[in-house]
């Protein structure tokens, strides 16, 4: 187990700001269903449950051991199946020969899967892949369930650098991040912290910067969505889009002590946007 490392950004002059964060699982190293679920009851984590991991993704991963010699191909998707079309590939002389094997169709939500044909050796093989799939946890899979997890807890992850890979959690979820640092240690991971302390112009600065670049990001997503909206949206579209925006705006009210006046910016972004739904929804109303 990789021993976990806290430091300190700032020598504690003041107060605490929160901890700058990056997450370490050996490379190529894979753990249980089982396992995963219990390290989240060690750490405490009151996740509503970790599903096994979704068929769809499973299945992704499992085609990889049958495509030798093979191509295999999504045809359609609905709310329920996903259909694929199997076809064995041959090489004879100078050209490649194409025959259709069969079409396999998995149910998104059961995991099951089924053939139109007689031959029943690829619909075995396969599911036999897939359930091992859905058992089988990687390390991009931790880091997905690590960031479901701050999402659930409606905890915030804001990117240090471009590749995402390193985070600043702010001072408010410091038992939270205490809980996935345990988690981390019992799955035999790490959690690298560097704890950020105000007093320092030079750091302050910096976190603002980090924070504000994701959430301007934010703010740019609700302009998008603004633009995208034609004349015959419904009332209840653009209403939805006024909640989110006042709930972005709570998240950076939340964040103001951080952003300094970069708050007042984003906030002034947020009101341009509401009042420009706000104008849309009236002539939708009188309409």
């Amino acid at each position: 187990m990789t021993a976990n490392t806290t430091r300190v950004i700032g020598e504690n002059k003041g107060k605490h700001y929160g901890d700058v964060v990056s997450w370490a699982i050996t490379p190529g190293s894979k753990t249980t269903y089982d396992k995963v679920q219990q390290a989240l009851t060690t750490a405490n984590l009151d996740y509503i449950s970790i599903r096994e991991r979704l068929p769809r993704h499973a299945f992704a991963r499992a085609v990889k051991y049958l495509q030798e010699n093979r191509i295999i191909r999504q045809v359609n998707e609905t709310k329920e199946f996903l259909v694929f079309q199997f076809t064995k590939e041959y090489h004879e002389e100078n050209e490649y020969l194409y025959e259709k094997e069969t079409i396999v169709t998995l149910n998104k939500i059961t995991g099951e899967l089924s053939t139109n044909t007689d031959n029943k050796d690829i619909e075995t093989k396969a599911q036999e892949l897939l359930t091992k799939a859905k058992h089988e946890w990687t390390v991009p899979d931790i880091s997905r369930l690590i960031q479901r997890l701050f999402k659930a807890k409606n905890a915030d992850l804001f990117p240090v650098n471009p590749r995402g890979t390193t985070y600043f959690v702010a001072a408010k979820e410091k038992e939270f991040l205490d809980k996935i640092e345990k988690f981390l240690q019992t799955i035999g991971g790490s959690l690298i912290r560097l704890s950020v302390y105000s007093g320092d112009e030079t750091t302050e600065k910096s976190i603002a910067e980090i924070i504000t670049t994701t959430l301007k990001t934010v703010v740019d997503e609700h302009n998008e969505a603004i633009t995208k909206l034609s004349l015959t949206e419904s009332t209840d579209d653009i209403e939805e889009q006024i909640q989110k925006i006042e709930e972005t705006r709570l998240k950076i009210e939340s964040y103001s002590e951080y952003l300094a006046e970069n708050a007042e910016t984003l906030k002034n972004e947020l009101d341009k946007a509401k009042a420009i739904l706000q104008a849309k929804l009236e002539t939708e109303v009188v309409v």
